[in-house]
């Protein structure tokens, strides 16, 4: 889950919670309207949103976490790759010497044989 399908539903479980909560306010006031049975339905529809509710966003906490450490983690492979790049180069530029001293040791061997 990402974290905007997770602000969604946390704002969508806001939502459920308030409806829950004018729900409850209303049947404690008006007993007429709405029996008592009908009444702990209401509550304890509201209590499984809430719970589902705090489940998602302990989710998404968690997902976002693992986000969070997933970059952190390509983060150091991405400068332990840079480091790596760096050494390379430098090993190129110290090859790149040993061929021109290996070239001016062979130019003065030829001079050797023709002198």
């Amino acid at each position: 889950m990402d974290v905007d399908t997770c602000e969604m539903d946390t704002n969508t479980c806001q939502m459920d919670i308030d409806k829950c909560e004018v729900d409850i306010d209303t049947c404690g006031m008006d007993n007429d309207t709405l029996d008592i049975d009908t009444c702990e339905r209401v509550i304890d529809t509201c209590q499984m949103d809430i719970d589902k509710c705090e489940m998602d966003i302990d989710m998404c906490e968690m997902d976002t976490n693992t986000c969070e450490m997933d970059i952190a983690t390509c983060e150091m492979d991405i400068d332990m790759y840079e480091m790596d790049i760096d050494m390379c180069e430098v090993d190129i530029d110290t090859c790149e010497m040993d061929i021109d001293t290996c070239e001016m040791d062979s130019d003065m061997c030829e001079w050797d044989i023709d002198t």
